[in-house]
């Protein structure tokens, strides 16, 4: 079994290299997350409307029938 310490020492590396990253081009980071965020609400967008006329589309295929979206009365069977 290979001792975990390389691991975490590359670990650390890469970390300290990333918040120095971070931090020399902090603009640049900014200008990411903003179009990061822009590009996630057109994708969440897209996907609630897609989301919203599927469930209007199953709905209305079972609209024609005249249901209530409830299951028949045990009553109403006999």
């Amino acid at each position: 079994m290979s001792s975990p310490i390389p691991s975490i020492i590359l670990g650390c590396l890469v970390t300290v290299l990333g918040v120095m990253g971070v931090i020399q081009w902090w603009p640049q980071v900014v200008v990411f997350v903003k179009g990061g965020l822009a590009v996630s609400l057109v994708f969440a967008g897209i996907i609630a409307v897609a989301a919203g006329i599927s469930r209007y589309t199953i709905r209305g295929e079972d609209d024609h029938h005249g249901s209530s979206h409830r299951p028949p009365h045990e009553d109403s069977k006999k």
